[in-house]
């Protein structure tokens, strides 16, 4: 079963990264958001953070706003629980 995770997006960067702030996943990218270039990068950037394919990462809404749910294909929960926990600690968002 497909993961939903939220996520705010901040394209056009100048460093990508991924973050916490708030409680929320934070993705900073270069691509600027035209033409869904920063889309697909966030896409590859979720993709690379797990360890997953970038097919396996979708977003299915918000595709033109800052918030975006993305849906996580071949993720288990404790995993991305990890993940998150690990960019908290190291962000002090924690």
């Amino acid at each position: 079963m497909p993961l939903r995770l939220t996520i705010e997006a901040k394209p056009g960067r100048k460093f990508p990264s991924i973050t916490v702030r708030g409680g929320m996943l934070v993705v900073a990218v270069r691509e600027r958001a035209i033409d869904g270039a920063a889309n697909a990068a966030i896409e590859r950037a979720v993709a690379a953070w797990l360890g997953i394919g970038v097919r396996a990462v979708s977003i299915v809404h918000g595709a033109s706003g800052r918030h975006k749910q993305l849906e996580l294909q071949g993720v288990d929960p404790q995993t991305l629980s990890e993940r998150l926990t690990s960019v908290s600690e190291r962000t002090g968002d924690a």
